[in-house]
């Protein structure tokens, strides 16, 4: 096992020589460190979820939406042309029927931490390139 995951969050697995135990952290959190230990693999599993479950209802509390992991990376390629859209199509809405410019989203490591949402949008055409914007490769498993 290389990693842990639990509600939507994934974390690390390492062994720490100087501490003499496992340890990790959340993975894809800028801005919010998550880390966690344990002597066995259950420690370390129990205080990653306690770790999560803590985080989540601290934003609860506090009334802020929690981060989703690797939100802000780098903005994210999508294979919509981008345009206006109509109120109803708010949710996975599918861009403008014809344009030149693709659109991007969720923000990255440069930009402010609020623009770091998937709703967050903006576009351009395909053949810009910067440090700053990336693709996610994604495959339904069946």
């Amino acid at each position: 096992m290389d990693y842990l995951e639990y509600k939507g969050y994934r974390g690390s697995v390492e062994y720490s020589k100087a501490d003499n135990c496992l340890v990790g952290k959340v993975l894809g959190m800028s801005g919010n460190l998550i880390a966690y230990e344990g002597k066995t693999i259950d420690e370390l599993r129990a205080d990653f979820e306690a770790g999560i479950d803590s985080y989540l209802e601290a934003c609860k509390a506090d009334g802020i939406e929690p981060r989703k992991p690797y939100s802000g990376n780098v903005w994210e390629w999508c294979n919509d042309l981008l345009g206006n859209y109509s109120y109803a199509q708010q949710k996975n809405p599918v861009g403008a029927y014809s344009g030149t410019f693709y659109v991007f989203r969720g923000g990255s490591w440069v930009n402010e931490p609020w623009y770091a949402r998937v709703s967050m949008r903006n576009g351009n055409q395909p053949r810009v390139r910067s440090v700053n914007l990336g693709l996610r490769l994604a495959s339904d498993f069946k």
